[in-house]
């Protein structure tokens, strides 16, 4: 079934006017404060004189320095959009917190299933970024999969998104690409003013940016679930 980039903005803002309220308390809790952590107490990585192998060590060291709150970050998004994609398509309707309990006993397999589909992408980037590109849209139900597939496992789940993407790959890549475009392209120029901003005022700045990236994060889980819906048909979680 071949879908319509408009189409999938339109049942996003369908999902999104039938309870803002409830998204942007999951989204405030998941997505921002995680994000805005990050922002406020992981430096910056600076590259300044640095070049070939001593830029890839610096690099290296820099992730792994950090990897505790980049881990933690990857778990409270996945925390946030397991619950999202169950107050949109779970034909229970579930509340807030019954949405919050079953997401918590998806966790381990969603962090897992999410790690296949993010690994497929970076090794798609290494050979010359189409393939990271095409893969991008390719693993992009792999939450939505697992979350109501769980029977099929990680990476199952990671598989089966793949097969039921089949002729909309670009077209998810292209809604990702652009929704993300928007955070790196002002979240960037608003961090460079944060950076440059002394302490008191970098702070606002950053919560700023936190923001925008939990707002364009709840987006693209907007567009999985109306991807999934539309893919999966009535006997998949609708």
């Amino acid at each position: 079934m071949k879908l319509r980039f408009g189409d999938l903005f339109t049942g996003a803002g369908a999902y999104w006017r039938g309870g803002p309220e409830a998204l942007v308390a999951v989204a405030g809790v998941f997505f921002f404060l995680p994000q805005l952590a990050n922002l406020l107490f992981v430096p910056v990585f600076d590259a300044t004189g640095l070049e070939g192998v001593a830029l890839t060590q610096a690099m290296l060291d820099f992730f792994m320095r950090n990897l505790p709150w980049s881990a933690a970050q990857f778990i409270a998004e996945s925390m946030g959009v397991a619950t999202v994609l169950l107050m949109l398509l779970d034909p229970a309707r579930p509340s807030v917190g019954e949405a919050l309990g079953r997401a918590l006993r998806l966790l381990p397999g969603l962090v897992v299933a999410r790690l296949i589909a993010a690994a497929a992408v970076m090794l798609g980037l290494l050979l010359l970024f189409v393939p990271g590109f095409y893969l991008s849209g390719r693993t992009f139900l792999t939450s939505a999969v697992y979350v109501f597939e769980p029977q099929r496992g990680p990476g199952g789940a990671a598989v089966a998104g793949f097969e039921r993407t089949r002729g909309n790959g670009w077209l998810f890549f292209l809604a990702v690409f652009g929704v993300s475009a928007v955070w790196y392209i002002f979240g960037g120029m608003i961090m460079q003013g944060a950076l440059a901003a002394g302490p008191f005022a970098a702070a606002p700045l950053k919560a700023l940016v936190a923001a925008l990236v939990a707002g364009c994060m709840l987006l693209i889980v907007l567009l999985e679930a109306t991807a999934y819906r539309a893919l999966s048909g009535p006997k998949h979680g609708m």
